[in-house]
């Protein structure tokens, strides 16, 4: 957050920078500790740091998380970006070792297709202990799959064909044993719709975005017609009303559909990337870069869009179909 805070305004993050550095050392140096236990090495027989015994949030228990080594990787490459006068060339060669020791993505095939995988032990990455989806963590928050990157098919099959049932977990007490829990559990916190948006599923990211922020009904039953005094107050689901995550992961969601600014170190700006035909919309967001983007979109067409500063028109890129 503190490194994306930076590409966007150019602030002056020097005051964090300690605690970047201290953070990226901690896991190396630690995990590095608990392999020279296990075999007397730093490193597994790949010169790869073993992220040993780590969790893919509360979802998944095992070896390399996703989440956590898409983290780590994510954070040295945006590190290696930041002046050298708040890291050094000594220390940005540092980082660049530490690169290399980063594991990389675990995977398993699905219907014959190739999805992230959460933990990298496979026997342990379809028990589901909670329900969030850390193998497509490297889509959102890290983007390291998204529109415009490499590879982004393997970031769809993961949502499509990579995600557990309910069977052989404690969710099958509340759900169908062949039902897809991490999909069925829109409400709260979840993240579904944002990382949707940055794989460019559109129809799928605006049935979630309209569940997501619709008003809210003050009760887990679903189906019924009682609704808040105040439509903002989303929940409670999983914990209190209001609830804030709720509204903020459906916010973050639609700007997402709006504007994305991932590819190509943070200077591509992809307007209405996940934005439905049928949806008229005017905005004005801020994208990486001191930039600010504002477009107005009517019935299926793009009427306009307005960059500033108007140097980075360049880096403009409009959705063929909308054009």
């Amino acid at each position: 957050m503190i490194q994306e805070y930076y590409q966007f305004t150019g602030s002056n993050i020097s005051k964090y920078i300690p605690f970047i550095k201290d953070g990226l050392e901690f896991h190396f140096e630690y995990y590095k500790m608990l392999q020279q236990r296990r075999d007397g090495k730093d490193y597994n027989e790949n010169e790869k740091l073993v992220l040993s015994p780590s969790h893919a949030c509360e979802t998944y228990h095992g070896s390399n998380a996703a989440n956590l080594v898409a983290a780590l990787r994510k954070n040295l490459e945006m590190v290696l970006l930041l002046p050298n006068e708040w890291v050094s060339t000594k220390e940005k060669n540092k980082y660049k070792e530490y690169l290399t020791h980063v594991p990389e993505l675990s995977f398993r095939n699905r219907e014959g297709r190739k999805v992230i995988s959460p933990v990298s032990e496979t026997d342990k990455a379809s028990t589901l202990k909670n329900r969030e989806i850390p193998q497509l963590y490297p889509v959102f928050p890290y983007g390291i799959y998204a529109l415009g990157l490499p590879d982004l098919e393997v970031g769809i099959n993961t949502w499509k064909y990579g995600l557990d049932k309910a069977k052989g977990s404690w969710f099958a007490n509340i759900h169908p044993s062949d039902s897809y829990p991490q999909k069925v559990e829109w409400w709260g916190w979840t993240q579904q719709a944002i990382m949707l948006a940055r794989l460019g599923l559109t129809n799928e990211t605006k049935s979630y975005v309209m569940k997501k922020l619709a008003n809210s009904r003050g009760t887990v039953d679903f189906d019924s017609e009682q609704r808040m005094r105040f439509p903002v107050f989303y929940g409670p689901v999983f914990d209190w009303m209001p609830d804030m995550n709720w509204a903020g992961s459906g916010m973050i969601a639609v700007q997402e559909m709006l504007l994305q600014t991932i590819a190509k170190n943070g200077k591509e700006i992809r307007v209405l990337p996940a934005w439905p035909e049928e949806w008229d919309v005017k905005y004005k967001l801020h994208a990486k870069n001191n930039t600010t983007v504002e477009c107005s979109f009517k019935k299926g067409k793009i009427m306009n869009v307005d960059i500033s500063p108007s140097t980075r028109k360049d880096d403009l890129v409009l959705p063929m179909h909308l054009k």
